[in-house]
């Protein structure tokens, strides 16, 4: 647990999640009362680094800074104390990561389809500036169901993007692939596109498309029956159609952009 007080000037609210890439907490300055999102993180031998601006930055700091995107969460600051990089960004009320939101309420076609278009646009966006984001989950976007605006987030896996198939495993096993397990190697498009379907499949029907790896490599996922009937076939179409198994069979980023 971190102290009540935050570099002195910062109060923690409370801890919003922890995992491999870091520890994330809802803060509130002293003074000027704005809040901030701060993920904290060791700095140590194997931290992916890289120079920005003359200085040398943790490869994922350095990804944020240089996105601009309103469907971005955007960086405000960051900086080393006693062996640890601490993240400051953005902090908006009102919204609520998709694994949350869809677990709890059932969503419309038309917000699916606002959520979908708007994944599309930031994930392209971060392509066209040659960063792969590298772990798009329900749990990585947050979504305000009051102004229908969605934030990517935690870009601790992004890598630049890779002409070549990556060889490696990264991210969110459950969103991932078949062919990241089987050659074992996959290309950043494809996989990006695999994960919007799982991301869609999750908002249709509040569930996870695939539980484990066998899932994955045996299971052909298909929206329920009793799901299909609150949205459109092209919907549902579409869903599937990203979670095609055969990496050649599967939509096409381009043509993903296209439909949606």
């Amino acid at each position: 647990m971190l102290s009540s007080t935050l570099l002195r000037d910062l109060i923690v609210i409370k801890q919003l999640g922890a995992g491999g890439n870091g520890t994330v907490y809802l803060t509130q300055h002293n003074i000027s009362l704005n809040r901030y999102v701060v993920k904290i993180f060791r700095d140590h031998p194997d931290l992916p680094m890289v120079y920005q601006d003359g200085t040398e930055l943790p490869l994922e700091i350095a990804t944020l800074r240089s996105l601009h995107h309103p469907n971005v969460v955007k960086y405000e600051t960051h900086f080393l104390f006693k062996g640890e990089w601490y993240l400051l960004m953005e902090y908006e009320p009102g919204f609520s990561d998709l694994h949350t939101l869809t677990r709890k309420c059932k969503l419309t076609e038309k917000t699916v389809l606002n959520i979908a278009e708007q994944l599309y646009t930031v994930v392209d966006y971060c392509l066209q500036n040659n960063i792969d984001h590298g772990d798009i989950k329900e749990e990585n976007i947050l979504y305000n169901p009051k102004t229908n605006q969605l934030k990517l987030i935690d870009f601790g896996t992004a890598l630049p993007l890779s002409k070549h198939p990556l060889n490696f495993l990264r991210g969110t096993t459950a969103c991932l692939p078949p062919e990241a397990f089987s050659k074992p190697h996959y290309f950043p498009l494809q996989a990006s596109v695999w994960a919007i379907g799982c991301v869609l499949y999750g908002c249709m029907t509040g569930r996870p498309a695939f539980s484990d790896t066998s899932d994955i490599l045996n299971k052909r996922a298909k929206v329920p029956l009793h799901t299909r009937k609150f949205y459109s076939r092209r919907l549902v179409s579409l869903a599937e159609r990203c979670l095609e198994p055969c990496r050649v069979l599967r939509i096409m980023w381009s043509e993903l952009g296209r439909q949606l």
